[in-house]
């Protein structure tokens, strides 16, 4: 399996298509360009500016896959053929009233309804944080609440009420549901919900995952904690392992707040961490199912050597790959075309909403300048291939 195999990472780019995701790569590698980018897609939402139509023929139609459910219904399939799954997650970032919990809520129960429709097996993406207010859930743990005061609160028990809901419908429909990793002062939070809606719902199948980010401090220990209760209780681990999304910030929330930083201090350290515990999970694979969530090659030649040498002959359904819409189509594709169970995380919804989405994705890129750049020389390749074969 050669990971790097372009023909098979861009089978499903139309030539025009190709040459688009190459200028949008071949700009975000330069940080001066992506800042300028950035700066008008924040005045495009506060002014309203007419520059929708150049965003959307750019980095939204890289990094989401469209506006509606039918649309992106219909990106599902084409992935599917290829033998690529979905992750499904309707984009709405930064809103914090509850109609706003509520219209998320419904989003997410369409979500359901549509991996249903798509194919067996998909996935939704679920960001609990879009689902009740954080800062509260902040305050609770400034105010030093024992976890019983703590889950007697309103906000909680609406946030429980939702995410069970969420669960019923994801199993009645046969559709596993990834909970998204948050901040490091309210994960403690959702770590408990999450943990209790598995030992719900993963008693005979796995419905429910919980995130896991590799470049906090605590993980491995928690993990191995969990590992050891659900084996205990004969209830099926479903864990998603990704390294981690708020770095900066967790540092200097820390340092403003005067108390440890929770995060490794070294990149080294988050990518030690990450392979113990894809050793500990694949080790354990008779009752964790695992999702590597990551574009880091190393990490994925890890999960297939590990699946090889444990001798894991079922983990079509019990080992699962996913990258980001977008990105790394070179091991979601080539994976897929060797029978491992690879998936993209798929966001869409309208525009505005999506740009905070999408001004994350550009710095995100802009601040891992190898991967950027990797994307873009894997697209050039691919390109020079179809002009060499026309």
């Amino acid at each position: 399996m050669d990971l790097n195999n372009t023909k098979t990472a861009f089978c499903h780019l139309s030539d025009k298509e190709l040459r688009r995701n190459r200028f949008v790569f071949g700009l975000i590698r330069r940080p001066i360009l992506t800042k300028m980018l950035t700066k008008i897609a924040k005045n495009v939402v506060e002014y309203n500016l007419p520059l929708k139509f150049l965003i959307r023929k750019t980095v939204y139609n890289v990094f989401c896959a469209g506006e509606s459910g039918d649309v992106v219904l219909q990106k599902m399939a084409e992935m599917h053929l290829s033998g690529v799954n979905s992750v499904l997650d309707y984009v709405a970032e930064g809103e914090n009233s509850e109609e706003c919990f509520s219209q998320n809520l419904d989003k997410i129960l369409i979500n359901i309804e549509l991996c249903d429709q798509a194919a067996p097996g998909q996935f939704i993406g679920v960001k609990p944080s879009s689902l009740t207010d954080c800062e509260k859930l902040k305050s609770y743990g400034e105010e030093n609440l024992s976890l019983e005061e703590i889950c007697e609160k309103v906000e909680i028990i609406g946030l429980v009420d939702k995410m069970t809901k969420i669960c019923e419908r994801a199993k009645a429909k046969g559709v596993y549901v990834y909970f998204d990793a948050e901040e490091f002062l309210t994960q403690g939070y959702f770590d408990s919900i999450v943990k209790s809606l598995m030992k719900q719902f993963n008693k005979k199948d796995v419905v429910v995952f919980n995130t896991l980010q590799l470049y906090m401090k605590d993980r491995i220990e928690y993990l191995q904690e969990l590992i050891e209760e659900f084996e205990s209780e004969n209830i099926k681990l479903g864990v998603k392992l990704v390294r981690g999304a708020y770095l900066e910030q967790e540092r200097e929330l820390a340092k403003i707040q005067n108390r440890p930083s929770p995060v490794y201090n070294e990149k080294f350290e988050t990518d030690e961490a990450y392979d113990h515990a894809v050793h500990l999970c694949l080790k354990n694979n008779q009752f964790v199912y695992t999702c590597l969530a990551t574009h880091n090659k190393c990490s994925i030649e890890l999960g297939v050597r590990l699946i090889q040498d444990l001798n894991i002959h079922n983990h079509y359904s019990c080992v699962f790959f996913s990258q980001l819409y977008g990105m790394s189509d070179n091991l979601t594709y080539n994976l897929a075309e060797f029978h491992y169970n690879s998936s993209k995380y798929i966001p869409y919804g309208e525009l505005t909403k999506a740009i905070p989405y999408l001004i994350r994705r550009a710095d995100e890129n802009t601040a891992m300048n190898d991967q950027s750049g990797r994307e873009y020389e894997l697209l050039n390749e691919e390109y020079k291939r179809r002009k060499k074969r026309d």
